[in-house]
């Protein structure tokens, strides 16, 4: 006898694709919730470290001779020769203080914003038909597990000057990502050419690990569009990539070329092209080791998100599996994920002949989760669908196995939100008496008061110096030329109480 489920509980293929849709809707927001969190102790921020450098320059020299001097001199104090990290300071110090609670959420809606519009052009180049909740699903996927991934995120964004240098340039390399494969579908002169030049520019002037990093990704693309690609699409993609191309190597001409530059490199010593080469294959195998070693299962995890939402995505909307040339596509992802990670670590290798810190290592880490997910995605897309190994019925334990692993993802997300929380009251604090602090400056230098001692602030940045009771500091120097006081001492007590 066989008994018939109520209509409720029985899912036909539409039931199925609206449950898939929901379930990947409910877990980006579990996915976005992190970032909220981060987005909130981003509002917080307030200047520290080279953030007065750059100030300073502004004030003293002006918007536009500011940048040029600082490109034109300064190497040591900060890297002037950044000239679009130059030009992003110098608009952020046009609207302090009060962009300071917006500063970082605005850089990760536009990261998200970025990523999408390359995800939704990739995705319509492959001529892949996916909803926009699925795209809003892989963008907060990747968000999220690259902030997981990163030991120390301090630096990279809750510091003006480190946001600024490694995850703004990661937002003009999604967006020239996004636009070569818009222009490969169709292409217009008119459009694409100003477009794809100015962002590939602009991207490419906020450091050397995102320029190199960058100039990789076109690489790729020409690679791809020139030797492997026979297809009439993918050499569509020669052209404009061939655009991008051109001021990407201008960019790094002109950091390397800097004044500034030069002067810097004249005080240390440099490896030779071979020791480059070998000390940057060195590091980026010492990336991957740490990867192994130190946090294995959150990038396990990410590899296994990619498996299962190219299965699921395969069974529910009867997708055919791929073919076995298509199999070899795995290894060209490990090629690939290999090369832009020794592209974003060779700047180091030869600038510094050491291995990156951890804000140098963020887009490292990026690129990673990115072809992590996509290996786990063409995994997904080789393994055959239950139902045509153990039958019809097979179906719902795929469905179960499918949302516990939601709920699973959606646990980890939550979990996530603990340590960043946990900064809030060292933030609110510090940012209470930095506003108290600045406050105080602008009033004393309003009475004629030019010799001003301040409170003492612990630095709440790893390895961002503050202000010290010492006028002659350096970055007491830049506040004094940020604030047009004859100087600065920290060495008032308060912070402790």
């Amino acid at each position: 006898m066989k008994i018939k489920l109520p209509s409720l509980l029985v899912f036909n293929e539409q039931k199925q694709k609206v449950l898939f849709i929901l379930v990947l809707g409910v877990c980006t927001i579990f996915l976005f919730l992190p970032l909220f969190f981060h987005m909130y102790a981003g509002s917080f921020m307030r200047l520290s470290g080279d953030d007065y450098c750059y100030g300073g320059t502004q004030a003293q020299y002006g918007f536009w001779e500011g940048q040029w001097y600082a490109y034109q001199n300064i190497g040591r104090l900060y890297l002037g020769d950044r000239y679009s990290l130059n030009l992003a300071e110098a608009i952020f110090n046009l609207f302090v203080p009060k962009i300071y609670p917006v500063f970082l959420g605005a850089g990760i809606i536009l990261w998200t914003v970025s990523l999408f519009f390359f995800l939704y052009q990739l995705t319509k180049y492959m001529g892949y038909q996916l909803h926009f909740l699925e795209l809003f699903f892989l963008s907060a996927s990747l968000l999220f597990f690259t902030l997981y991934v990163t030991s120390d995120l301090s630096q990279t964004l809750y510091w003006v000057s480190g946001m600024a240098t490694y995850l703004y340039p990661l937002i003009f390399i999604d967006f020239l990502l996004g636009l070569i494969f818009w222009a490969a579908r169709s292409f217009n002169p008119a459009i694409h050419i100003p477009l794809i030049f100015l962002t590939a520019f602009v991207g490419g002037g906020f450091s050397e690990t995102t320029a190199v990093l960058q100039l990789g990704c076109i690489i790729l693309i020409v690679l791809w569009a020139g030797l492997i690609g026979r297809q009439k699409k993918q050499k569509g993609l020669f052209i404009p990539a061939m655009i991008a191309f051109i001021p990407t190597c201008g960019s790094i001409l002109l950091l390397v070329l800097s004044p500034s530059t030069q002067d810097r490199l004249t005080v240390s010593n440099h490896p030779s092209a071979i020791e480059t080469l070998y000390l940057t294959i060195k590091f980026t195998a010492a990336f991957f080791y740490h990867v192994v070693k130190d946090s294995p299962f959150p990038y396990f995890l990410i590899a296994l998100l990619g498996i299962f939402y190219s299965h699921i995505k395969k069974v529910i909307y009867k997708i055919a599996n791929e073919n076995k040339k298509s199999f070899f596509q795995i290894g060209w992802i490990g090629l690939a994920c290999f090369f832009l990670v020794a592209a974003s670590v060779a700047p180091s290798a030869y600038g510094q002949n050491a291995y990156p810190g951890e804000r140098a290592l963020f887009p490292a880490r990026f690129v990673t989760v990115i072809l992590l997910m996509w290996f786990g995605y063409r995994v997904g897309s080789f393994i055959p669908s239950p139902e045509s190994i153990f039958g019809e019925r097979s179906k719902w334990l795929v469905h179960i196995i499918s949302l516990v692993f939601a709920f699973g993802i959606c646990t980890y997300a939550v979990r996530a939100t603990s340590p960043i929380s946990a900064q809030f009251p060292k933030f609110q604090k510090w940012a209470y008496y930095w506003d108290l602090r600045d406050q105080q400056i602008r009033q004393d230098k309003q009475n004629g008061i030019l010799n001003i001692h301040v409170m003492y602030l612990d630095h709440v940045i790893y390895d961002v110096v503050e202000l010290t009771p010492d006028p002659s500091d350096g970055y007491n120097k830049c506040a004094e030329r940020y604030y047009k006081v004859d100087s600065i001492s920290a060495d008032l007590p308060g912070w402790d109480r």
